[in-house]
């Protein structure tokens, strides 16, 4: 009950911030995984899951620790030009400004809602968010919109352990070969109505090399559900330039019953800025045609500190009550921070080859998307940021 409780409140109070009295002299200019997990005094920015390199106006950040979930920490943000007085101070800015500072305020007042352990004065709570937007066209659907955010908490008095991730999506997202997040119902790619979900997870242990968790958590749009897991994830570096990441996830939906997924992906880093993911999925639940399998091949290159281009190719199918692969997916990314270091966009072409029920073959089908995605950070940084 005190879960659910604090979920409840956790989504109201992202959604709809607590008022707090605005000091004369103060210009209110406020208003970012998976999983939130310390690092450090340190904060990193919230990540969508499979978005390739992450272009900002510094280096291309460390990969998340587990690519089937969002980076979980978060890092201080950079100093940015359009924060300095008199440098792109416009509205634009101060409203950006506006939602991470009531981001912040609302995590500190949650914080101090549930109580708990006293923490060093100097811990405060953290509170990240990312929206994306895709506005996608292929010769099968015409044009299509999707849209799709995730929240990350970190908060001091719930102590290191627990975090509280919430997230939604429109509909799922149909060129995925790799699930996004298995086990939420938030995000299932395989779904075509809005979902949002919220779940408080515990963490057993966490190091640099494994770490395992437990969640509950609410689907509280569409039919409701009540959903449980449990994670195990390691990473094997294989010398200096390659490593390997392994996520196991068992869980269970009440509408859809218990399921596992598993996923394995290997990385070298080819040059400085240039990365090769191969990464690999099995997912079954009760209803599965057998295995849901998916593999994808990714090249993800930094054109500069502000820009990255991906290339990459596709497969997912099932194995019941045949070995078939539904589709293949060739594309390409250009990714590039436009305008302020927390709004990016990004054009990704694609050509798709599924099996068609009607035509009973593969005929190519070309299409396109563009993405636009914004970041908020709510950390105490934010209300002395002008």
């Amino acid at each position: 009950m005190k879960a659910c409780l604090l979920v409840f409140l956790a989504v109201g109070l992202v959604l709809f911030p607590f008022p707090r009295a605005v000091p004369a002299g103060d210009i209110p200019e406020t208003p970012g995984v998976d999983n939130a997990a310390r690092s450090g005094d340190a904060v990193q920015p919230a990540e969508p899951p499979s978005s390739g390199i992450v272009v900002q106006e510094t280096e291309i950040p460390a990969e998340p620790p587990f690519s089937g979930a969002v980076a979980e920490s978060f890092p201080t943000p950079p100093p940015a030009a359009d924060n300095a007085a008199g440098i792109d101070n416009t509205w634009v800015d101060r409203a950006h400004r506006l939602v991470e500072r009531g981001m912040f305020r609302s995590a500190e007042w949650l914080d101090h809602l549930v109580g708990g352990a006293q923490v060093e004065p100097h811990e405060h709570a953290k509170v990240s968010l990312w929206w994306r937007n895709d506005f996608r066209y292929d010769q099968l659907q015409d044009f299509t919109y999707r849209s799709a955010f995730r929240i990350g908490l970190w908060l001091p008095h719930l102590a290191d352990r627990w975090r509280l991730v919430i997230a939604g999506e429109s509909k799922g997202d149909p060129t995925a070969a790799i699930p996004v997040d298995p086990g939420n119902p938030g995000t299932d790619v395989r779904r075509q109505d809005r979902a949002v979900s919220a779940e408080l997870a515990y963490d057993f242990f966490r190091t640099k090399q494994t770490f395992s968790s437990i969640g509950a958590g609410l689907k509280v749009s569409g039919s409701p559900d009540v959903f449980t897991r449990v994670r195990l994830g390691y990473v094997q570096p294989l010398g200096t330039d390659t490593l390997v990441r392994f996520l196991a996830t068992a869980y269970y939906n009440a509408l859809e019953g218990a399921g596992e997924s598993n996923q394995l992906d290997f990385e070298t880093r080819l040059t400085p800025d240039t990365l090769l993911r191969w990464s690999n999925s099995a997912t079954i639940f009760e209803d599965s045609n057998g295995w849901e399998w998916g593999t994808e091949l990714v090249l993800l290159h930094k054109l500069s500190p502000l820009s990255g281009l991906t290339v990459g190719a596709s497969a997912r199918g099932v194995t019941k009550p045949d070995a078939v692969a539904q589709n293949y997916r060739v594309y390409a990314g250009y990714r590039r921070s436009i305008f302020r270091n927390w709004l990016f966009c990004e054009l990704e072409p694609d050509l798709n080859w599924p099996l068609g029920e009607e035509w009973g073959g593969r005929q190519p089908v070309w299409g396109a998307t563009l993405r636009v995605e914004l970041q908020f950070i709510g950390t105490e940084q934010a209300l002395k940021i002008w």
